[in-house]
């Protein structure tokens, strides 16, 4: 293995961070991403490894080091032909030959790491589609580079990257059919907060009637969150508050 590998891969991975570290104008659902490398999964977590989220990151710092040790034994596990491919390359061409794979993995981890807190159940899903891709890209590899004379080996290639297809495709079924039940019992809840509320609508027009007269007009400016946008908060107080916010009234 190249020794200097390490280094170079944890300011990759600090630059991958920092990236996602950004602000994003909207949201995907948890896991909702491109198919490469399991499918993706949700929107960025916040912060990085290397202190980023002030003005910079350390590639140095204990914290983006144990984030690389993190990466290189989830990768290693779960997808260990691409990750000994990457090394592999730089081996042969140099460090920068690694960079574009290792960002690509280190972008999916840290999805994947927010969404085995959020969904550990779809979660499990996408680590399950990664192994797959891993498996089929060795498939694959081997049977581009087999010698097209060898009629039984490549019979037996695409035989194992058949069955490897079929556990993949059902995976994919698996997660629709979960993200189908995670809306439905969201639909079912906004129901029921919608029933309460109606219920209450007089409360509800009253309490906003009196946030009206005590704020005045500043009642319609944005309100800006600690950061100094108004990105996550609303342009104006909603029309109506959560329900069972005070179950007993």
């Amino acid at each position: 293995m190249n020794t200097r590998l390490p280094r170079f891969a944890l300011a990759v991975c600090c630059m991958a961070a920092a990236a996602q570290s950004l602000p994003a104008r909207a949201e995907n659902p948890p896991g909702n991403g491109p198919r490469h490398f399991g499918g993706g999964g949700g929107a960025p977590g916040q912060g990085g490894p290397g202190g980023f989220g002030g003005r910079g990151f350390d590639p140095n710092s204990d914290e983006a080091k144990q984030y690389w040790d993190a990466l290189k034994a989830f990768c290693e596990k779960h997808s260990p032909r691409r990750w000994q491919e990457i090394e592999d390359r730089i081996q042969k061409y140099g460090r920068r030959a690694g960079m574009p794979r290792i960002s690509q993995m280190s972008f999916k981890f840290r999805e994947l790491q927010k969404l085995e807190k959020e969904d550990p159940e779809l979660h499990k899903i996408k680590v399950a589609l990664i192994e797959i891709e891993d498996v089929e890209y060795g498939l694959i590899t081997d049977l581009k580079s087999l010698d097209k004379s060898d009629e039984k080996r490549a019979a037996e290639l695409r035989k194992q990257l058949r069955d490897e297809n079929k556990q993949y495709v059902d995976l994919r079924l698996q997660e629709r059919a979960h993200r189908l039940d995670r809306l439905a019992r969201m639909v079912e809840d906004e129901k029921r907060k919608l029933a309460d509320d109606t219920r209450h609508a007089d409360r509800l027009a009253d309490e906003r009637l009196a946030d009206l007269e005590s704020q005045g007009p500043d009642f319609f400016l944005p309100r800006f969150n600690r950061r100094g946008d108004a990105g996550d908060a609303p342009a104006q107080p909603p029309t109506t508050t959560p329900a069972n916010a005070n179950p007993g009234k």
